[in-house]
């Protein structure tokens, strides 16, 4: 038997739910307590049902009756403060979200069949134990705050995400396959066969956290876009789902290859619901620049999207200068011309830059009568066919065109 011991990751768990009651005991379409028992000392299934309601469950545990069938329909959010057993024989079906928030065990008992639906969500934070003899399939997200312990002779199939903050612990005879993966953030044991790897197997997974299978990435990007907005940029952007989200950093580059971090935004750590998000660039660049989304998970992990172009031109008024690229693309012989400024402005200076942001051109033009500023680009230039950066400056204002070469 294997151990490897990796780095605690620290996951907030949502418990927000708005819960609802219903007192109707005859219809199986479950709201709050309507077909379980309501004077015992825990809730217990008597009958099939559906959750069609959000709710709420506080202060007792919570079985699903042997042999009988509980399901959580899509959008809808079960959430319990306390224990939460699918006894013997039962099936439990979820298919909208499952949230545990009291620390306490989730068990499934022998040769009980639980099934996580593609928009399913298990978001549990104590202990999670499969009993001997499970079947359960996890097409959706399964997050578990405690240990995770797969009992002997369990089938679980993983075409979607398990995320185990504890340690994992797989025992003789279970088998867990399937296109999805686990992420281990602690210690795994294996004595079984988990995708593949048998006990015994020394390149299961490594340091600083075992990945098994294909482990999603964590975030499902929706949406990114900038866009010129008033006097500055807006970006937008949306996820249909986070799973260990920590937070998103916005990046700026004036040439598109050279980036800085402009501004940082929280994330919604855990989330099957649709999350939106906007960051205003107050103090955009003048002329073209491009703009990146990195998104960082709590272990450290991140992802870039993007880049996203914005052509940022303001108004034409007193006390600014226009920078101007003509023909573009250049065939060879072209200018580029920095005019409107005011008299008396600073002293300007005009720059061209390549694709590795080396300078191959910088100059301090002379006004000319018209009051512009400007470079000839030609073959005397020396310059390759490419992408080139052209910045004027003049005081604290920069203002940036891209110039295709041919």
């Amino acid at each position: 038997m294997r151990r490897i011991y990796l780095f605690l990751t620290i996951l907030v768990f949502s418990s927000a739910v708005q819960a609802q009651t219903t007192s109707s005991t005859s219809n199986p379409d479950w709201a709050a307590n309507a077909d379980w028992t309501g004077t015992a000392p825990q809730y217990t299934t008597n009958q099939d049902a559906v959750l069609n309601h959000s709710s709420t469950l506080t202060g007792r545990p919570v079985n699903i009756g042997s042999g009988l069938i509980f399901t959580i329909n899509v959008g809808k959010t079960l959430s319990t403060d306390d224990k939460f057993t699918v006894k013997s024989n039962a099936t439990l079906i979820i298919n909208g979200t499952l949230n545990g928030t009291g620390g306490e065990d989730f068990e499934i008992k022998e040769d009980a069949n639980v099934t996580i639906g593609s928009s399913g969500v298990i978001n549990w934070d104590g202990d999670f134990e499969i009993k001997e003899d499970v079947t359960m399939t996890v097409e959706g997200t399964l997050i578990i705050g405690g240990d995770f312990e797969v009992k002997e002779d369990v089938n679980l199939v993983v075409n979607g995400n398990i995320q185990v903050l504890g340690e994992m612990d797989v025992k003789e005879d279970a088998v867990i396959s399937g296109t999805g993966g686990i992420l281990v953030s602690t210690d795994f044991d294996n004595d079984g066969t988990v995708f593949g790897c048998v006990s015994g197997d020394d390149n299961c997974c490594g340091a600083p956290y075992c990945t098994l299978g294909t482990y999603a990435l964590p975030v499902e990007l929706t949406n990114f876009s900038a866009s010129h907005y008033e006097s500055s940029v807006l970006l937008e952007w949306a996820t249909a789902s986070e799973k260990n989200n920590d937070f998103f950093e916005i990046l700026r580059s004036a040439n598109g290859l050279t980036y800085e971090i402009i501004g940082q935004i929280d994330g919604g750590g855990n989330s099957s619901q649709l999350l939106v998000y906007e960051f205003v660039d107050e103090n955009p660049l003048l002329g073209t620049s491009y703009y990146k989304l990195r998104q960082t998970d709590f272990d450290g992990e991140n992802e870039e999207f993007g880049p996203k172009v914005v052509n940022f031109v303001k108004e034409n008024i007193e006390g600014q200068c226009e920078l101007l690229v003509y023909p573009n693309p250049c065939p060879g012989n072209c200018r580029a011309k920095l005019s409107e400024c005011p008299e008396g402005s600073a002293e300007i200076k005009l720059m061209m830059t390549d694709a590795t942001g080396h300078i191959v051109n910088e100059v301090y033009p002379i006004r000319n009568f018209d009051g512009s500023f400007d470079i000839q680009i030609d073959v005397n230039n020396n310059l390759k066919p490419g992408v080139y950066i052209i910045t004027a400056q003049t005081g604290e204002e920069r203002f940036s065109q891209k110039a295709i070469i041919n």
